[in-house]
């Protein structure tokens, strides 16, 4: 299985986009389309559809696979899963979603609370700046990383973080839907729920917003979250 940036080489492109940027912002609006208060029959194939995403990441997790942390490749997965777990009452696919036992999905591993650990931590200069580093005053904020997980010494403290708006825009609906279905608890990561309500208050600030185009807020994921969160 190619569950890095070269994955998107070998998807189906008749079935899907190649890059999971594109891929997570469709399945965010799919699955808040699903918490709609419109009838049954008319979310029946959408639902199916979904829930059957869900099963195929979960049987690709139980074989090993993991998405780990790498710009805007992997976000989405996780709350497909969560829905199909659900839908079916299979406690074995749920228990995959534990962060807590599981940190196998993007979404967790590159959001986490400012610890000294971090602040004490050298940044790694890459191809474009050394990444601003964390202070003191940072302590126990919800932050991003783009590969936390695995170097915490390339995350950036800057706003400005490459791909964190890339990661951000689409990621942040998918987290809505986790909260409107109260997922948090299975879900088990509270550093990203605390993160992407500092996320929206960041990016709908006109004098912070950084993220444009496709790595802007989606206008649907914008109302639902005004609405309802």
């Amino acid at each position: 299985m190619k569950l890095n940036w070269t994955g998107r080489y070998v998807h189906p492109k008749s079935n899907q986009p190649s890059y999971g940027r594109t891929m997570a912002h469709r399945l965010g609006v799919g699955l808040l389309a699903l918490q709609l208060d419109v009838p049954n029959e008319e979310k029946r194939d959408l639902f199916i559809n979904l829930v059957q995403v869900g099963i195929d990441i979960y049987g690709a997790a139980r074989l090993g696979g993991a998405w780990h942390a790498d710009g805007g490749h992997n976000q989405g997965r996780k709350m497909p899963m969560l829905l199909a777990g659900l839908a079916l009452g299979n406690d074995s696919i749920l228990e995959y979603a534990n962060a807590e036992t599981r940190m196998i999905f993007q979404e967790d591993q590159q959001t986490f609370y400012v610890e000294q650990k971090h602040i004490d931590t050298p940044r790694r200069p890459n191809r474009r700046r050394t990444p601003a580093p964390y202070t003191e005053d940072m302590l126990g904020m919800p932050e991003w990383g783009i590969r936390n997980h695995q170097i915490p010494e390339a995350s950036d403290s800057n706003w400005r973080a490459g791909y964190r708006q890339v990661s951000g825009a689409p990621t942040i609906s998918h987290v809505l839907v986790a909260r409107l279905m109260g997922l948090e608890e299975i879900w088990n990561h509270p550093a990203l729920f605390d993160y992407y309500d500092r996320y929206f208050e960041m990016e709908t600030n006109p004098e912070t917003r950084l993220g444009s185009g496709p790595n802007a807020i989606h206008p649907y994921t914008l109302q639902m979250w005004r609405a309802y969160r």
